[in-house]
C-alpha cells in the first residue's frame, strides 16, 4: 500500500518531511504554528480500517421482565476505570453499574427532583474519581463508582439570564457550559445561534468565547413564526474527555481541542470539503423521515419552502474514547451514517475508520472494545460491548 509521508513543521515552514515506510501507517500531517498543533489528513489518504468483532461478545437487556426494569432511551455510557461500565438508564431515570462480565452491580436513581433523583438523563462523565451525570440540561449531580450519592453541583452566578447548558466535565470537575447571549426575537428566514462557553472551576468562570451550535429556518404561521426545520443543517457538537475539551462546527471536516483554560491547543482536520446537498438526497430524506404517514403533509411543504445549503453538514456526531483519540461522525445526508473518521493520537497519530452496525449508538470506546445501544426491529434497546481490533 503506497504510505503519505509524515511531515513535521513550524509555522508556515515544513522543517522536516520524511516518507513513512510500508510497515507504518497511513500518516497525518502534522504542523505546529503559535503553540497549536495541527493534524490534517490529506486528500486521498487511505484510513487505517478499525474493526469489530463481528457480534457482541456483551448483550444486557431486551427481556422485559427484567426484575430492575427495561433498557429504555439508554442516552449515555461510560467504560470506568475500575473496569465495568455504567450506562444511563433514561427511560427509567437510573443509573446502571455493571461488572466487565455484564453483571449488574448498582442501580442508582428514580424519577424526581430530589437527592439522587433525575429527570432527564443525558451525558455521563468521569472526574475526581467520580461519575458525574448530566440530567437536563443544567442539574449535574456526582455518584461514586459504589453508586452512592454525592453531591449536586452548584453552577454559581452566571453573567447572562438564558438558562445554562451543560456540555461537558472536565477531569478536575471543572464545567464546560454554554449560553445564548441574547434572546432577540426571531425573524422569518435563516438563523444562526452561538453560545457563550465558559469553563466553571472552583466559583471561578472563564470565558472561552462564542461558539456556532445551531441554525434555524423560521417561517410566518399563522398569526406567529415556527422553526420549520433545516433540512441538514448544521448543529455544533461539544464533548469533553480528561482535562480537555473538543468542539466541530459541522462546517468543514474539523475537530478542536481545547485545554481547561479555553485555550485552543489542536486540531484535527481533514483537506477535502463535504459533499453537495443535492435535491436528490433531500427526496430521500423525506422519503425516510415521513415512511407511513399521509403526504403531502404541512410538514413536509414548510420543509420545501427552506432552501438546501450548498453542502451537507461535516460532521454530525463527536466522541473521544478512553485513550483520548477523536471519532467523528461525517453526515450521511438522506441516511445516517455508520462509519467513523478517528484521529488517533495514542499510541501515535494516524487517520482510522471504523464502520459500525446501522442500528448501533456508539457511547464509549476503549482501546480494545465499543461501548453502546443496539436496536432490534421492534426498536427494543440492548446494551452491547463488542471487541475492536485495530
Amino acid at each position: 500500500m503506497l504510505r503519505k509521508a509524515l511531515c513535521l513543521g513550524v509555522g508556515v515552514t515544513l522543517l522536516s518531511c520524511v516518507a513513512a515506510d510500508d510497515s507504518q501507517p497511513p500518516s497525518l500531517v502534522i504542523a505546529d504554528s503559535a503553540g497549536v498543533r495541527t493534524y490534517r489528513v490529506e486528500a486521498g489518504t487511505q484510513p487505517v480500517t478499525w474493526r469489530l468483532s463481528e457480534s457482541p461478545v456483551l448483550s444486557i437487556g431486551g427481556d422485559e421482565t427484567e426484575e430492575s426494569g427495561p433498557l429504555f432511551r439508554v442516552r449515555a455510557g461510560r467504560f470506568l476505570p475500575s473496569g465495568g461500565f455504567v450506562i444511563a438508564n433514561s427511560g427509567l431515570s437510573q443509573l446502571r453499574f455493571y461488572t466487565a462480565a455484564g453483571e449488574m452491580r448498582t442501580l442508582v436513581g428514580r424519577e424526581g427532583d430530589g437527592p439522587g433523583e433525575f429527570r432527564y438523563l443525558g451525558s455521563v462523565h468521569l472526574a475526581t474519581d467520580s461519575v458525574w451525570v448530566v440530567d437536563g440540561l443544567s442539574s449535574v449531580t456526582v455518584v461514586g463508582e459504589d453508586g452512592l450519592f454525592g453531591r449536586d453541583v452548584s453552577l454559581g452566578e452566571l453573567p447572562y439570564s438564558s438558562l445554562p447548558r451543560v456540555h461537558g466535565v472536565l477531569s478536575d470537575g471543572a464545567l464546560l457550559v454554554g449560553q445564548t447571549p441574547s434572546s432577540l426575537m426571531p425573524e422569518p428566514g435563516p438563523a444562526i445561534h452561538v453560545e457563550a462557553i465558559r469553563v466553571l472551576r472552583s466559583g471561578a468562570s472563564v470565558p472561552a468565547g462564542e461558539f456556532f451550535v445551531a441554525e434555524t429556518y423560521w417561517q410566518a404561521v399563522a398569526d406567529g413564526l415556527m422553526d420549520t426545520g433545516h433540512p441538514f443543517g448544521r448543529v455544533g457538537q461539544f464533548v469533553s474527555r480528561g482535562p480537555h475539551w473538543y468542539y466541530t462546527s459541522g462546517t468543514e471536516y474539523r475537530v478542536e481541542m481545547y485545554d481547561g483554560a479555553g485555550l485552543l491547543g489542536s486540531i484535527f482536520s481533514r483537506s477535502e470539503p463535504p459533499p453537495a446537498a443535492s435535491r436528490e438526497a433531500f427526496e430521500a430524506f423525506l422519503d425516510s423521515a415521513l415512511a407511513g404517514t399521509e403526504r403531502p403533509s404541512p410538514f413536509e411543504t414548510r420543509l420545501r419552502r427552506v432552501p438546501l445549503p450548498e453542502r451537507l453538514p461535516a460532521y454530525d456526531a463527536l466522541l473521544v474514547d478512553e485513550p483520548g483519540n477523536i471519532w467523528a461522525r461525517p453526515h450521511g445526508g438522506a441516511r445516517t451514517s455508520a462509519c467513523w473518521d478517528i484521529y488517533q493520537v495514542v499510541p501515535r497519530p494516524e487517520f482510522g475508520q471504523a464502520c459500525l452496525p446501522f442500528a448501533f449508538e456508539l457511547l464509549d470506546a476503549s482501546s480494545t472494545q465499543v461501548l453502546g445501544v443496539l436496536r432490534d426491529s421492534l426498536d427494543v434497546e440492548r446494551v452491547v460491548v463488542y471487541e475492536l481490533t485495530k
